[in-house]
């Protein structure tokens, strides 16, 4: 009740990159709103032949995305949506975070935005030094640097939050694990509903933050909600 009929989109070239590209054309030109996928979960030699369409997905479109990955479960209960926003906030006042901020407004929800200062490669941890703005400074003064700097904007987005009246927590971590395990870490410890994560545009932005949201993807807990941003 309430939706429209539904509309089957082909393509004639047996291609999983052309299979997203026809989608996103559609979505695009249609001035969709959300594109919703599903991942199946696949690995090795099936993963190898057949690809993986939500990831490819994750490269292509330009339209917010809600991916359902293999692990994830909708959580059933009454109280607000939880939403988990990772960021490493080098832009607080980004149009990502507006938007996310607005949505899970309508949604009567409440964020958590965490960001973790990730350690360097063990032979900089020997030597004691990390390259920062150019310089080789000590390493703990790297660490500190960066969690200010992350205090600061994770600050910023609390309070656009607050005067949007959306409940919004914030904790700046240092951790040695991978980025997308810490992320996932982070979701399962906390009963999250939802991760929302920013993608940016540009071959090289997208093929390292779309790795990430791939390996997110693949093990995360919940839906990941991911909105390309544009420079």
């Amino acid at each position: 009740k309430g939706l429209n009929e539904p509309k089957i989109i082909t393509q004639e070239r047996v291609s999983l990159k052309a299979a997203v590209q026809t989608l996103v054309n559609y979505a695009v030109g249609k001035d969709y709103d959300l594109i919703v996928a599903g991942s199946h979960g696949r690995k090795g030699l099936e993963r190898l032949f057949l690809g993986s369409f939500t990831e490819e997905l994750v490269l292509q479109s330009k339209v917010p995305m809600l991916l359902i990955g293999h692990h994830a479960q909708v959580r059933s209960h009454n109280g607000p949506m939880h939403v988990l926003i990772p960021n490493d906030l080098r832009q607080p006042s980004s149009r990502f975070f507006k938007e996310t901020i607005r949505w899970v407004k309508e949604l009567s929800g409440r964020i958590t935005l965490t960001s973790v200062v990730t350690h360097p490669v063990e032979a900089v941890v020997q030597s004691g030094v990390f390259l920062l703005a150019g310089s080789w400074v000590p390493f703990p003064a790297y660490v500190e640097s960066e969690r200010s700097t992350r205090q600061k904007a994770a600050e910023e987005v609390t309070q656009h939050a607050k005067i949007q009246h959306v409940p919004c927590e914030w904790m700046i971590e240092d951790g040695t694990d991978p980025v997308a395990e810490s992320i996932v870490k982070r979701a399962k410890e906390g009963q999250i509903d939802l991760i929302a994560m920013a993608a940016e545009s540009g071959p090289v932005a997208s093929a390292l933050l779309g790795s990430v949201t791939r390996q997110v993807l693949r093990s995360a807990p919940c839906p990941v909600w991911i909105y390309r941003v544009h420079r």
